[in-house]
């Protein structure tokens, strides 16, 4: 197993030791994370073939060979494209399937849910702490910073259930939503919801009420499913036919 750590690369988990070793993808530097950008874009409207070859990525994005490697490496490892049986690279059907985010969508609010659920469950204090101040500081944030605050938040939660099958699956899902834009965080009434939203759930865990976080967290997570769905179906009819 292996895990991104900013601007430290990637780590590879020894899940015996509970330690971490060194694992052989360096963190991107500036330039790679603008063309990461410049790829998920391309690949959700369809700019890019399905499967592209080393060659073709090359000859469009000004990345040296070993730029690019790391790149690919870093994408595949977020679960955005995987490496061709052939040659070549193969994207994430998440990145452009309107039923594959539909399911990934699904699949959160099992998971999330089952993850508060676990024998056990809680969130250190300092935890807690910085999921309130980043919730107590959205006004005038831009966009790709307020979804990153959202998919931190949902990872806080899912880490303190210490279930590292949870947290990995969860992690793989908030890897992939990384790579796709989200309606709702341009909606400053919307954002506003949905930080009093994770303000609510804070409160009922530091209170000790887990049951009624479950319930806030089920309606919260039913409501950006529902927001997905009606952004889906508007894509849908703007769509030429």
């Amino acid at each position: 197993q292996i895990d991104a750590r900013r601007g430290q690369g990637v780590s590879r988990r020894n899940s015996a030791a509970g330690g971490r070793q060194t694992c052989a993808l360096p963190a991107l530097c500036t330039v790679e994370l603008g063309r990461r950008g410049e790829l998920s874009a391309h690949g959700r409207a369809g700019q890019l073939p399905v499967t592209v070859s080393e060659a073709q990525l090359q000859s469009r994005y000004p990345l040296t060979r070993g730029g690019l490697a790391i790149l690919l490496g870093q994408l595949a490892h977020d679960g955005w494209v995987d490496r061709h049986a052939g040659q070549g690279w193969t994207f994430s059907p998440l990145l452009t399937s309107p039923d594959a985010l539909l399911q990934a969508s699904r699949s959160r609010m099992v998971l999330e849910i089952a993850a508060l659920k676990e024998p056990g469950y809680g969130l250190a204090p300092d935890a807690l702490a910085r999921c309130r101040e980043a919730e107590r500081r959205i006004e005038g944030t831009p966009p790709a910073a307020l979804h990153a605050r959202g998919v931190r938040f949902h990872q806080t939660l899912a880490a303190g259930s210490h279930n590292r099958f949870l947290i990995d699956a969860l992690n793989r899902i908030h890897r992939l939503r990384t790579a796709l834009p989200h309606a709702a965080i341009q909606d400053p009434a919307r954002v506003r919801e949905q930080a009093a939203d994770h303000l609510a759930i804070l409160d009922a865990l530091a209170r000790g009420r887990t049951r009624h976080a479950v319930t806030l967290l089920r309606r919260h997570l039913r409501t950006a499913h529902d927001d997905l769905e009606q952004a889906l179906a508007l894509n849908r009819l703007r769509q030429p036919t």
